[in-house]
């Protein structure tokens, strides 16, 4: 990130000298779109899974908005265009989707029970925008700008409580205690919207912007959210699926009952999806 960083400022220190004006802007906002997308699996193929198998898993009705901050430096070249180099972050919160496990007939279990995943990210950005910026009659701005940028940071499944639907159980008892898995990611996204900037001075200016964006990480290599890597790599190499691998965020293993009979389960991430709107509020100061 800091060679990134100092790359895009030794490219822009030619491109500053010619800027009619310069200006900082620090915005704080929030993004509610975002969701883990992927599958959930039961290698043993004892459970039926509840949606058909296809275990999308999402924000849906329990999104979890956002925080987004952002500080910017802006190069006015004419009143109309200019340029913008930003650094943010990013906090997300999202609760996936319940997956229902139904058990089969014929089993001592009777009823069914659910996983919802729930996950954390920290996300850092650096992004370049270009600016037109709209005449208006009066002192306030109105402006339009679209870039991208590179997004790197962590993403956690900090829990996977499960639940029962079903009251009637049968004799038998079993449990399940989840693996939980974090990982770091990164990749492209890219970025458009409107910003109207009113005048507080003549050279301070409060500013609110909404911003669609678009990014979609896939890269991930999880590791055991509280340790236990070495154990963690043993269930990994011991599991005869061929599924259990480098997308696994949540591994629930079976700890009592008939472990022949009954099958571990586990959720692959396949994508981090940040696409949709924003907004942003803030402070632009010109000099």
């Amino acid at each position: 990130m800091r060679r990134i960083m100092m790359g895009l400022l030794l490219l822009l220190i030619p491109v500053a000298v010619n800027a009619q004006t310069m200006n900082i802007r620090i915005l704080v906002g929030t993004f509610p779109q975002g969701e883990m997308v992927g599958t959930w699996h039961n290698p043993t193929n004892f459970f039926a899974l509840g949606d058909g198998g296809s275990g999308m898993v999402g924000t849906g009705g329990n999104r979890r908005s956002s925080m987004d901050f952002v500080g910017e430096l802006g190069l006015q070249f004419t009143p109309y265009l200019g340029i913008a180099m930003g650094l943010g972050y990013m906090h997300l919160g999202m609760k996936g989707d319940e997956e229902i496990f139904s058990q089969p007939a014929g089993s001592e279990f009777i009823g069914d029970f659910t996983f919802s995943p729930l996950y954390k990210s920290n996300l850092y950005n650096a992004y370049v925008s270009a600016i037109f910026t709209l005449p208006l009659r009066t002192s306030s701005h109105f402006s339009l700008f679209a870039g991208a940028g590179y997004y790197i940071g962590s993403i956690q499944c900090y829990d996977a409580p499960w639940t029962q639907v079903s009251q009637e159980w049968g004799s038998g008892q079993f449990a399940y205690v989840p693996w939980i898995m974090e990982s770091s990611t990164g990749g492209l996204g890219f970025h458009a919207g409107v910003s109207l900037e009113f005048p507080v001075s003549s050279s301070t200016f409060v500013v609110l912007e909404g911003i669609y964006r678009k990014v979609e990480l896939s890269d991930f290599s999880p590791q055991p959210a509280l340790g236990n890597q070495s154990e963690w790599e043993q269930i990994a190499a011991s599991d005869t699926s061929g599924l259990v691998g480098d997308q696994t965020f949540v591994y629930a293993q079976l700890i009592q009952g008939d472990a022949n009979q009954l099958g571990d389960i586990f959720f692959n991430a396949d994508m981090l999806k940040l696409i949709g709107f924003g907004w942003r509020l803030g402070l632009k100061f010109t000099f």
